[in-house]
Parts: C-alpha cells; sequence; structure tokens
C-alpha cells in the first residue's frame, strides 16, 4: 500500500506565518509526524508528499524525523494558484500505480482507530468524510444514498 499526502497548502494563517501547517503541534507531535506514524502502524512504507509552500522545511522535517523511510517529494510550484486536485494530479503522474493508495489531507488530526477502520474495510474504494461545518474551505463532498458520495 501507498500514500499520498497533499501538503502543498499554506491554511491556517496566520499560525502558518513562520512554519508550514504540518508542523503545527497538536499536543508534543506535529500534525505531519501523527499522520506518518498512523501509515507506519498500518504498514504504509511508500509515502509521497506533495509539498508547495515552505516545501524545504517539510521535505527536512520528514527526513530528519523518520530516517528510516523513503519518501517521494513532489514540488506543486503553483500552490498559492491551484488546489488540492492539482496537486494530487501532479502526484498521479509521477508515482507508479501498482498498489492501493491512501489520500490524506496533510492538515488532518485523525484517530488511529479511524484508520484501523480505513484499513480494514472489505470495500475497494473508501473515503473518509466528516460533516461539514462553517469554515471549512477543502474539499467537500455529498453523501446520498447508501453512504454513497455523489
Amino acid at each position: 500500500m501507498k500514500a499520498i499526502i497533499l501538503a502543498a497548502g499554506k491554511r491556517m494563517r496566520p499560525l502558518t506565518l513562520t512554519t508550514h501547517k504540518t508542523l503545527l503541534k497538536i499536543g508534543d507531535r506535529t500534525l505531519l509526524d501523527r499522520i506518518i506514524d498512523l501509515l507506519i502502524a498500518n504498514q504504509v512504507t511508500q509515502i509521497t508528499i506533495v509539498t508547495g509552500y515552505r516545501s524545504e522545511e517539510i521535505r527536512e522535517h520528514v527526513t530528519t524525523h523518520h530516517p528510516s523511510l523513503n519518501f517521494q517529494f513532489i514540488h506543486n510550484h503553483r500552490y498559492a494558484e491551484t488546489n488540492n486536485i492539482y496537486s494530487l494530479a501532479m502526484a498521479i503522474e509521477e508515482i507508479l500505480i501498482d498498489d492501493d493508495i491512501v489520500l490524506i489531507q496533510s492538515d488532518l488530526v485523525v484517530e488511529s482507530s479511524v484508520f484501523k477502520r480505513l484499513f480494514a474495510s472489505p470495500h475497494p474504494n473508501v473515503a473518509l468524510v466528516d460533516r461539514y461545518c462553517t469554515g471549512m474551505d477543502g474539499t467537500v463532498v455529498t453523501v446520498r444514498c447508501k453512504n454513497k458520495i455523489q
């Protein structure tokens, strides 16, 4: 299994004026470290990170804090004028799609139980979504009957 982490944007200002959003800490761990640790715990070791804003900061952090993993980095030079779909398209063009792929937004806080449910799912395609709240500015979907996204 492979993972793509979309980390090009610069949401969460003013918190992100001096650090990338993925390197903000919840407790004693960064958002990005939490995601990577959950992937490792579920045997995902091929991780591609799409960067943009403060990309060198992400690359340095990841290679320093996770030296045993071999990350692939893809830089979205147009991050300020594009969105996560553009970053995903860049990743799809660059990686070999020969296995299942987990796609993760980099600014999410996810409990380990959620990842366990994801990896245990018998369905060929799974999307983990939450209810819409005012202020959400990421990807939004509509869930119709039988829990299908339309």
